[in-house]
């Protein structure tokens, strides 16, 4: 990629940033378009497959990647019976999803050696599936999870995916989202 290409990504970013700002929210909307250029996404279920096939439990992780999981299901309300983690990855949040009474689990990946992983680790209910063709009945979960997720969907793509995942959550329900840090100079 050609740095004149790659620096348009980000001032398009830096433009998105200011009217948000300024709360400018439907000149926001637009500027996720499908006529602005995107960086190629190598995010691929081949990929997961192969990094999936070295196991390791959230204890064995960085400071960091602990604190986030844990975090993020510390927002879990005790009222929450039906959770959806979509994206689940190696399964850090079923780690302590599986610890608490009364929850019913589900989760998805693209990776299929993902799930299988999932499947020989916890109960619940795991699938192989991908963000954009997400198959759940409609307004079925107290609490939705995508945890180091949305970075990886195409800004052209991004409110299609939000109001499929917000489709899925109850009157009541919530939506939990973590992603990564992005500190531009």
């Amino acid at each position: 990629m050609s740095k004149a290409i790659n620096k348009r990504f980000f001032e398009i970013e830096k433009q998105r940033v200011e009217l948000a700002k300024q709360g400018k929210y439907l000149k926001l909307v637009k500027m996720y378009g499908s006529k602005f250029p995107e960086i190629k996404n190598t995010n691929t279920a081949k990929f997961w497959d192969k990094k999936l096939s070295l196991l390791q439990p959230l204890s064995g992780k960085d400071g960091l990647t602990n604190a986030r999981v844990k975090c993020a299901y510390n927002f879990l309300q005790n009222s929450a019976i039906k959770v959806l983690d979509i994206g689940a990855g190696q399964g850090y949040l079923e780690e302590l999803l599986e610890k608490r009474n009364g929850l019913k689990i589900y989760s998805n990946d693209f990776s299929k050696r993902g799930v299988e992983l999932l499947k020989k680790r916890f109960k619940g209910v795991f699938e192989v599936m991908s963000v954009y063709n997400l198959k759940y009945p409609k307004k079925s979960f107290d609490a939705v999870f995508a945890l180091e997720l949305l970075e990886h969907i195409p800004p052209s793509k991004i409110f299609s995916v939000l109001r499929s995942i917000h489709g899925l959550i109850t009157k009541n329900g919530y939506f939990i989202v973590s992603v990564p840090i992005n500190i531009a100079g």
